[in-house]
């Protein structure tokens, strides 16, 4: 399916107080009335899914995004509660189509902004019928937000003076192929962005936010065999769960011709559960 790059200008005013609108790229395939919205993980972007979109059929539009201050998006000029904002971002992309489903496919920090972008708005904004993927989108223990961990470690000043560079480096020299993926789209990622959002995803997860989050959206759930998986406390919440073979924490670059005809599996399949 052919890919079209595009720019839009999401309205936040009816999801904040922001007065200014976020411009937003993102890439399209298909004409569908099902869309599905992929979003992408900490520091990196929307090529995350290129394999994702070209497998697009006839009856989907599917958009990968690149979120502000990743990719080719302009940062946003206050980074505060900036995964609340991403949410509001994605529900927001929904006005230019009318979906008869929505499915919101989140990888890694993705799946947070997923999660957050399936829930209502409290002034009775109308529901579109949704579904939410996770991909590596872990919400317990020392493996949720690991990268975002080291982000968030140390003072902002330290991190955008030192330490963005710094671990941009260590993932380029890592023997870790999701690393080495990451370090690709590091340098083109804001680091005041990618400190302020890696410590709100490590405040969600040890709080037991995106626990909770969970439990609500019910989402399926796909990790690569050599990842870490969510143990049966949380793994119970998930309504299907798909195993990536020889993969790690990246099984959309890892293994593509693997990971792809799963996510579009699940996808189909988490209308018929």
């Amino acid at each position: 399916m052919k890919t079209i790059s595009k720019t839009t200008l999401v309205d936040l005013a009816p999801y904040s107080t922001r007065p200014t609108p976020a411009k937003i790229i993102y890439d399209q395939a298909g004409s569908g009335d099902h869309l599905v919205i992929c979003v992408h993980g900490l520091g990196l972007d929307r090529s995350q899914f290129a394999n994702v979109l070209a497998g697009t059929t006839p009856t989907y539009t599917t958009l990968a995004v690149d979120l502000p201050g990743h990719g080719a998006s302009p940062r946003l000029d206050e980074p505060e509660s900036i995964l609340t904002v991403y949410a509001n971002i994605v529900r927001g992309l929904t006005v230019n189509w009318v979906p008869k489903r929505l499915t919101l496919v989140g990888a890694g920090m993705g799946y947070a902004v997923a999660a957050g972008a399936s829930r209502r708005r409290s002034d009775g904004e109308a529901a579109i019928p949704s579904r939410v993927i996770s991909i590596e989108g872990n919400v317990y223990g020392e493996d949720c937000a690991a990268i975002s961990r080291r982000v968030s470690g140390t003072d902002v000043d330290d991190y955008l003076s030192y330490d963005h560079d710094k671990i941009g480096l260590d993932l380029a020299a890592s023997l870790d192929p999701a690393d080495r993926h990451r370090a690709r789209t590091w340098p083109d990622a804001d680091p005041l962005t990618l400190h302020a959002a890696a410590s709100q995803l490590v405040d969600w997860c040890d709080d037991e936010f995106l626990r909770r989050e969970t439990e609500r959206v019910c989402p399926a759930y796909l990790h690569g065999e050599h990842g870490q998986p969510s143990p049966p406390g949380v793994r119970r919440f998930y309504s299907d769960v798909h195993t990536v073979p020889q993969a790690g924490h990246a099984p959309l670059t890892e293994q593509p011709r693997y990971a792809t005809p799963l996510v579009w599996q699940a996808i189909r399949q988490a209308w018929t559960i």
